[in-house]
Formats: C-alpha cells, structure tokens, sequence
C-alpha cells in the first residue's frame, strides 16, 4: 500500500485535538503525517474562543480558588447526563491537568485561569472561576513560516484576551498595535503554538487532501484513502495508528436530519465539518454514540452576510444577561432564562409542538428598548451609533414592532407589562434570571436590584431575529478511555483512534463552562497520542 509514502502515524483533520494527538506521537520519535482536508490548519480551533476548561488544572493555585478530582467528578456527572460514560468522565478529569502542563511544555502556548463561573453554577462541584483558561497573545512571527499555514478566524479576528476585555482595556490602541505586530489571540494563539512544535517534531502537513476511506486489513485499520489534488485518489499507510480527528457534521444536512434533536439554522464552524471521519469509522465498523447532542450558541444572522460562500452566523453572548431584554417566541412568550449557558439554552428553542408538528421557539427574537440601545454594544450595534440597520426591526411603540417584526401585539405587550414588574421586584418568577452566580457574572453591576433584571419602558422598542447556531455537533465514534474506537459491541477496532468532535463528547450532551468543548477535545487528543506512544514502547 503505497501511492503515497507510508509512516508510523496519520492524523486526520488538524484542530487542536488532532494537533495534540500528532504531537504526542511525534515526541515519541514516530513519523506523523497530517491529512487536512481545507487549504488551512486549525480546524474550528483556529476560529474559536481557544479557552479550555479543565477542572483541577495548575493554574487554579494562582487564584482563591480550589478544587479536587472528586468536586470535579461531581459536577460533570451532574451536567453531562447519561450519554457520557463515568470511564470518560474520569480520563478527561485525569488527563486534563496532566495536558494543560505537556501543553505548556512542548508548545509556546501559555495559558491563565479566567474567572468565569461554571455554567451550572448551582449545582454540587461547580466553581466560581479559574477552571477555564485563556490564551496569553503570541507573536506569530515567532511561529516561522508556520503562521501562513493557521486558518484566519472571523470569529475573533481582533486581538485581545479575555480579561482585557472584561476589565476594559480591549482599546482600538491595543487591537491596532498588535494587529501591526502581527500578535495573536484567542484560538489562533492556541494552534499557533500547536502547529509550531509538530513542525519543530517533524510533523508532516498535507493540506488539501480529503480523507475519504479508512483501509482495513485482517481486522486492523493499516491506512487511508484521499481525494488527490489533481483528481483521483491516493492510498497512505500507518503502520502503527491512524487517528481520527476530523471535527463534527454540523454540515452534513442529511446527518442532522436524521441526528439532531431538532432543526439546525446556523452552523457556525467552518463550512467543511461534515462528519467525514465519522462516515468513515460507521464504514469500518465502528459504534457511535451521543448522536442527538450538539454545543449550541444563541445567535442571529444579517440577511445577505455569508463566510466561505454559506451564511454567516454571529454569537449573541453576553449581551443576554443585561438589563433591558427579553427573548420571546412570535407568539410574544418568553421561553427561557436569557442569561443562562448559551448552549444549553438550545433546548427552549428546540421545543415540539405535537398539535401543529412544528417547533414554535425555532426564531424567536431579542426584544429590548430604547435604553438598552443606548446603553450596551448589542450584536453589531454600539451606544453611540446613530443609524440602526434595517435588518433590526424597531416601533415607536410596542404594537407597531410586533406588527413589523411578526410577533403577536397582544401576547408581546402582556409579556412586557408581567416581565417589567419582575424587573422592578429584581425577581424573575418565570425563569430565574439573574439568581445563579453564573448569570450575575454577565449583567450589570451597575444596577439593582438584580443585575440582569431591567424594564422595557423606553421608546422606541426595537427586535432581531434569534435563532439557535451549532459551534459543533457532539455525537461520534464511541471510544474507550484510552481514545480506541469501539465497535458495536465493545471491542477496540486496531489501529483506529478518534479524537475532537468526531468522537462522541466525554462530557455527553452537558456543556459544563468555558471552553467545554476544547478543554476535553484537547485531552481527547492527548490520551490518544498517548496511548499510541505507550503501544509502540511495547513494541520496542
């Protein structure tokens, strides 16, 4: 098997949790080969956040805050549900800490614990802070001819950490100095760094190369068939593991329709995820499991707008916890706490509705008024902009936005009137709002008596379409705690490993904080290079 050359190892896809699976069997002196199938490294990473969440993680020690294996274990099995095995929730706690330090080892990554609470912050083991971590900025010129390689992020295409931002020294002088400087943040900081030490191991990269089968001889997986650049296929052989690590199939239309919960308005990843590692392990027999989760992201969309030739779809974030708004459905009801886990608030959106066979929260809207627009940066939206878009639906009065945006008048005002009596009281009798720690960390201290409580009094009112986006699905190939690919009854197919979003979330269809999806996918990644590198001492 070689129309390609063979080696010990290939990697498929190039996020940061193949990154890590790459590097670890790099270290260990084996030939690593990296298929991606786009013209760019980085995968979602790239484009992403770039925080991981990992419990008990080193840097904890330098805050108030402590934590334990057992508090950790607590709080995921509690937000995870019964999709994610305790094995896998015991291999993420145990790994995680152990990645965060090989991770700042072997790479220029460097990480420092933000004080974002966990998403369910009520709940046994949770923690105010510090298990999610931020990219310190990387000057990419450091990073050698590497850098050309990493995927731009249209996510987060300014540079800034997130503890400038939140203490408000994110400033146009800061942003432009270091786009001048060419220094990096968020995700790209973090494959940056990753992409750099494969290279410096020997990693090789083949970019724009499609995996499109896994070949498997006598019960063990020896390789992979690609798409060639210049048309055909080419075969390449791993004599010892391929892994698979190729993202999630937030793409595939016809994968979510048979898959999702509900239905999916807004991917928001790269345009490529597709599930095509997750086609190829079903092919070669492998299980998977966790199918109907996905990590999701209240968001909107700006008619016309698209990324890559699809539509784009922008975060709404903190914006949901601050005084002055409310989301409802077009019946005029709110259906959810706002400022609750972005992710997974997606279960109000995805709401059945047996009599009429549809889902009534699909598009729902962001309803706020004249002092919310004038008091926070909203969408694209800032205090001091004068003209509102007209993608934003706005009324001198409440009955004329209804009418503009197709809400029901007479649900919308009794809605408002019963919410704006809440926010007076500074309790939320509905859903809520503004009581966990988590909620409060996002609203306004400013204001009283409940931070995230605020009247809708101000004319004019003003409405955007909200909608649910996918940051990424989390159902996959079914692995064990070593990051080996089972089949259908528990048994490891040889020579398969699954890390990333292709495997099926070690968290389940729970989203615990900050980085909740990179923090285990990263360790995903690391357990399985891992894994392979133990194997091969046995060998030796």
């Amino acid at each position: 098997m070689n129309s390609g050359d063979d080696v010990d190892v290939i990697v498929l896809g190039s996020g940061g949790a193949a990154l890590c699976a790459a590097l670890r069997s790099a270290q260990a002196g084996l030939r690593v080969r990296v298929l991606e199938r786009t013209e760019y490294l980085g995968g979602t990473t790239a484009v992403s956040a770039g925080m991981l969440w990992i419990p008990n993680n080193h840097h904890m020690k330098e805050t108030e805050i402590s934590d334990s294996r057992e508090d950790a274990i607590e709080y995921l099995s509690a937000t995870s549900g019964p999709q994610a095995p305790h094995e896998l929730i015991e291999a993420f706690v145990d790994n995680g800490p152990e990645m965060v330090r090989w991770l700042e080892e072997s790479t220029p990554v460097r990480l420092y614990p933000i004080d974002r609470p966990d998403y369910h912050s009520e709940f046994p083991g949770a923690k105010e802070g510090s298990r999610a971590l931020d990219n310190q900025p990387v000057d990419a010129d450091q990073l050698g001819d590497t850098a050309d390689l990493i995927r731009p992020s249209h996510w987060y295409p300014e540079p800034y950490t997130y503890e400038e931002r939140r203490r408000g020294l994110a400033t146009k002088a800061l942003i432009d100095g270091r786009l001048e400087k060419n220094v990096w943040c968020f995700g790209r900081a973090l494959v940056g760094g990753l992409v750099k030490a494969c290279a410096d191991a020997g990693v090789d990269f083949v970019l724009q190369r499609r995996a499109t089968r896994l070949v498997k001889e006598d019960g063990r997986v020896v390789g992979v068939v690609a798409e060639a650049a210049e048309g055909g296929t080419l075969t390449y052989g791993a004599s010892r593991a391929v892994v698979v690590g190729t993202g999630g199939f937030e793409w595939n239309e016809e994968l979510k329709n048979h898959f999702l919960k509900g239905p999916d308005l807004g991917p928001m990843s790269p345009p490529y995820n597709e599930g095509d590692g997750l086609l190829m392990g079903m092919d070669v027999g492998a299980a998977v499991r966790n199918m109907t989760a996905g990590a999701y992201h209240v968001a909107f969309q700006i008619p016309g707008e698209t990324i890559e030739g699809r539509p784009r779809t922008r975060f709404i974030s903190g914006e949901r916890a601050l005084p002055g708004s409310i989301i409802v459905n077009s019946a005029g009801r709110r259906i959810v706490d706002e400022a609750g886990s972005y992710s997974d608030m997606a279960a109000a959106f995805q709401v059945f509705d047996p009599d009429r066979f549809s889902y009534p929260n699909l598009t729902s809207f962001m309803v706020f008024d004249e002092r919310f627009r004038r008091s926070y940066s909203f969408a694209t939206l800032k205090p001091g902009q004068e003209a509102t878009p007209d993608w934003v639906y706005a009324g001198a009065t409440l009955e004329e936005l209804a009418a503009k945006a197709g809400i029901d008048a007479t649900g919308l005002a009794e809605q408002v009137e019963r919410f704006n009596r809440f926010a007076a009281n500074g309790v939320d009798e509905d859903f809520h709002r503004g009581e966990s720690r988590h909620d409060r960390h996002y609203g306004d201290a400013k204001h009283g008596p409940n931070p995230c409580l605020g009247e809708l009094r101000q004319a004019p009112f003003y409405a955007i379409p909200v909608i649910v986006g996918t940051l990424g699905t989390r159902g996959g190939l079914q692995t064990d705690a070593r990051g080996r690919v089972l089949d259908n009854f528990g048994t490891p197919i040889a020579g398969l490993y699954a890390c990333s979003n292709a495997m099926a979330a070690a968290t389940g269809s729970g989203y615990p904080g900050a980085g909740g999806t990179l923090g285990p996918n990263l360790t995903s990644g690391y357990v399985a290079g891992g894994d392979i590198t133990a194997e091969e001492r046995k060998r030796l």
